[in-house]
């Protein structure tokens, strides 16, 4: 039995997608002891898991290459088998989208078994944790873009508005 149904309408669009078992497209992994506390908890019932970059300025830093994605997913899968979590069977990582992301950097990406796509935040730093570090949307550069497209590396976007017109 498939862990995954897709359910597609008479023109072939998917219309319904289901997971027979509970997962997080949006976890933050952090370090240190942090990661120690938090992590369990999010990867002990979950099929899939994806880390996002902003996981803050202590060991490891804010996740901005492929490598330092591995760093964190090796850390992820580590913590997962010390605890036994073998229902927890898919961590996936992102890189913060950020001025050095170049198509070489994706062409890495693309052959990675931890790192599936780029994840772009708010260049304000008001907004969400540790953004500001981000290129605006406008600005990324087009080689990334087509290498991106040619490659199949997604770009997953924190959209977020941090100027409350009603305040």
């Amino acid at each position: 039995m498939s862990m995954i149904q897709i359910v597609k309408d008479g023109a072939g669009r998917t219309v319904l997608i289901t997971f027979r078992r509970r997962s997080n497209f949006h976890a933050h992994g952090r370090w240190g002891q942090m990661m120690e506390t938090v992590l369990p908890d999010i990867l002990r019932h979950t099929k899939y898991v994806l880390l996002m970059p902003n996981n803050g300025p202590d060991e490891g830093g804010i996740i901005r290459t492929p490598e330092s994605a591995a760093l964190a997913y090796r850390k992820a899968m580590e913590l997962r088998d010390r605890h036994g979590m073998t229902k927890c069977t898919d961590i996936l990582t992102t890189v913060y989208l950020t001025g050095d992301v170049t198509p070489k950097v994706i062409e890495t990406i693309s052959r990675s078994h931890c790192v599936w796509a780029l994840k772009s935040y708010p260049t304000d730093p008001k907004g969400t944790t540790n953004a500001g570090h981000g290129i605006p949307f406008d600005e990324i550069d087009k080689d990334v873009i087509r290498a991106m497209i040619e490659h199949r590396v997604p770009l997953l976007i924190h959209a977020e508005d941090t100027h409350d017109r009603h305040g």
